[in-house]
């Protein structure tokens, strides 16, 4: 009990910074209140007539103790015990030179000031105030009684005072205590903690600085915290301690930090789930020649209030290069596979193409134009295999709608310098020359020869000869069905194709952006008129659509038609969707202009499939180039004949020999030799 005793009654050895600083203010403060003392003392003197200058001098002799302890001793808990001698020194001269009828009253300065010593927060200084009380009571009972009582005061009395001196000295020694230990103390605590947590911010900087990833957190002013990932200093540099993190993705990628902006924002308002809120926050950024991931956590207190956030930065420039490289990779093996099949197809593709991205290039087209030409490349190279091609005349159609329809400038070379990267891939596999010949196959070649060993006329060999320089609309309904078969797949529909060509014969170069068109309007076929299975088997209909592919011959003209048994077109949302776009759509051929018509969708989403509104509005302009019409015949729930009629004398122009400027023939029959 004693040595426990001791121990809370004796203060640490060591005497930390803060306890230094506070006790020399305090001790300076403490001696400047002694020196007060003897002109007080003064004052009281010649109030009870008791000395004025003796009161000076017995003042001034005991403030010499406090002086010598406060500039010569090292230590300030040293310098504080002399203090609590000297407190009770002055109260006694202030209880000796206050003789009279209020003498007994002076005797309350002892508890004031011991009261006070709890300043120094260290209870041997309440210890030796309150010895230093009781020896003098003692003493000066003794020897002069009237120094302390303005009567005739037994022994008893002296134990009195000495007891609330006691009791007063166990509350000033726990206060002191407690003082030191909640305050002066207090250093060693937060010193103690710190180092446990400089201990675990160290171990913590040990993982951050060995993780692959950019570790960092926001408050929610979206202010960085010093505490960061190796990673992060490695790839963003040393970032300023006073910055957010729009400030560091303005420097980066503008795009992503205007998105981080408003969507920040949303999650802060915290009306959205917060999965969708996050996740509208991740994006991906190039950093010079990395690539990086920004995915985000959200960070809550207690009762699941938003407090900040961690930022998540993953490099991914080896998986993107890899995926890139795969995604090369597929796409030079389907162009492979296309070249393979129907080299002359795809070689027609290559040209048009070429061509189109050339007149996108130049800048000279009108909008209606460039929408036309850019959802045309796109339907072509994605059937053809480009995906890489499709892809980015997808994008640049997003950039025009989110541009209020106009191609911002220098968009197209974008595409141009993807077109460019295509055909450098492909130029070792591709001869420019294939264009200019012409192959025939056994059978015609064989024709040929009979009519010559026969001894037909030479017109008729003149049109076999001619033939060959013409294309069967069979290869090219024999692609479109191909098309038509890969584009029911990834659409998970069912279909039956059909190719009805009449083994007519057309003039390649003049008919291929026609060819190149039409496309769009077997995309509608499989995406807007055949059903799915399910759909399909709902309304009785076999799961499997049909589509039929026709070429043929009527009078003077040429009949391209592509038929379907889906769901037929819906003609008052044709209607409503023109009179919304102010058009005329009064009359069937109205609504049949308008189904044309650019910018008229009935999808309400944009898919890479359709959406966009301008597919047959490309077929149409490609339809009339040739001084075609088109005409459509519709019934819901059973289906849709898209007609494509072609005068067969508007290429050419008439010619003496018939067959010169035809179009549109059939092969003369010849007998088996």
């Amino acid at each position: 009990m004693m040595n426990k005793l001791m121990r809370y009654l004796t203060l640490p050895d060591e005497v930390t910074a803060f306890e230094r600083n506070y006790l020399e203010r305090m001790n300076r403060i403490g001696f400047w209140f002694f020196a007060a003392h003897p002109f007080v003392f003064m004052a009281v003197a010649a109030f009870c007539g008791t000395g004025v200058w003796t009161a000076l001098g017995f003042g001034l002799a005991i403030l010499v103790g406090p002086l010598i302890a406060w500039k010569t001793f090292e230590k300030p808990r040293n310098v504080s015990l002399s203090y609590g001698f000297t407190a009770m020194c002055m109260g006694g001269l202030l209880v000796h030179f206050g003789q009279g009828p209020m003498q007994i009253e002076m005797h309350f300065y002892f508890f004031v000031l011991l009261a006070l010593l709890a300043v120094f927060a260290n209870p041997r200084v309440i210890l030796v105030a309150a010895v230093t009380a009781a020896v003098h009571h003692l003493l000066l009972w003794w020897l002069i009684p009237s120094s302390i009582f303005n009567y005739e005061a037994s022994i008893w009395t002296v134990v009195v005072h000495a007891l609330f001196v006691v009791l007063e000295s166990v509350a000033a020694c726990f206060v002191a205590r407690s003082f030191f230990d909640d305050v002066i103390g207090l250093e060693r605590i937060v010193s103690a903690r710190t180092e446990a947590l400089e201990e675990r911010s160290e171990a913590m900087r040990l993982v951050l600085d060995n993780v692959s990833q950019g570790l960092l957190t926001l408050d929610r002013e979206g202010r960085l915290s010093k505490e960061r990932s190796r990673r992060v200093r490695e790839w963003l540099g040393e970032l300023p301690e006073e910055c957010t993190w729009t400030d560091v993705l303005l420097e980066i990628d503008e795009v992503h930090a205007q998105n981080f902006v408003v969507n920040w924002e949303i999650l802060l308002d915290d009306f959205m789930p917060r999965e969708v809120s996050v996740s509208n926050l991740s994006a991906r950024f190039e950093l010079g020649e990395r690539v990086l991931d920004a995915s985000y956590e959200v960070l809550s207190d207690a009762e699941d209030q938003i407090t900040g956030c961690l930022v998540v930065l993953t490099d991914v420039t080896e998986a993107v290069a890899r995926a890139k490289a795969e995604r090369e990779q597929k796409e030079a093996m389907e162009v492979f596979q296309r070249i393979l099949r129907d080299k002359k197809g795809f070689l027609e593709f290559y040209e048009e193409t070429g061509r189109i991205v050339h007149i996108l290039a130049s800048g000279r087209e009108s909008t209606e134009a460039v929408k036309r030409m850019l959802h045309t490349v796109k339907g072509n190279a994605s059937l053809f295999g480009a995906s890489s091609i499709a892809s980015c005349a997808h994008q640049l159609e997003d950039l025009m709608a989110e541009s209020s329809g106009e191609l911002p400038e220098g968009a197209a070379q974008v595409l141009a310098k993807q077109w460019d990267s295509f055909c450098e891939k492909l130029s070792s596999f591709l001869d420019d020359r294939s264009m200019e010949r012409i192959e025939v196959e056994v059978e015609e070649l064989d024709r040929a020869l009979r009519l010559g060993m026969q001894n037909r006329p030479g017109s008729e060999l003149a049109t076999v000869m001619l033939g060959w320089k013409m294309e069967p609309t069979r290869m090219r309904l024999a692609r479109l069905a191909e098309q038509a078969e890969a584009l029911a797949q990834r659409h998970q529909r069912r279909i039956e194709i059909e190719v009805d060509d009449r083994e007519l014969r057309i003039e390649p170069k003049r008919w291929g952006p026609f060819w190149t068109s039409l496309v769009h309007a077997l995309r509608n076929a499989i995406d807007h008129g055949i059903e799915a299975p399910e759909e399909r088997r709902a309304v009785g209909k076999s799961e499997q659509g049909r589509l039929v592919l026709r070429t043929r011959t009527e009078e003077d003209s040429i009949i391209v038609e592509i038929e379907d048994d889906g769901r037929g077109i819906d003609w008052d949302l044709i209607k409503a969707k023109a009179q919304n776009l102010g058009r005329p759509a009064n009359t069937k051929a109205d609504l049949v202009n308008a189904l044309m018509a650019s910018g008229l969708s009935t999808r309400e989403v944009v898919t890479e499939l359709s959406g966009r509104g301008v597919g047959m509005d490309a077929l149409k302009q490609a339809t009339l180039a040739l001084d075609g019409t088109i005409s459509v015949d519709s019934v819901s729930g059973e289906g849709t004949v898209l007609r494509m009629t072609i005068p067969q004398d508007r290429i050419y122009g008439t010619s003496d020999l018939r067959l010169a400027g035809t179009t549109g023939f059939e092969m003369p029959e010849v007998a088996s030799a």
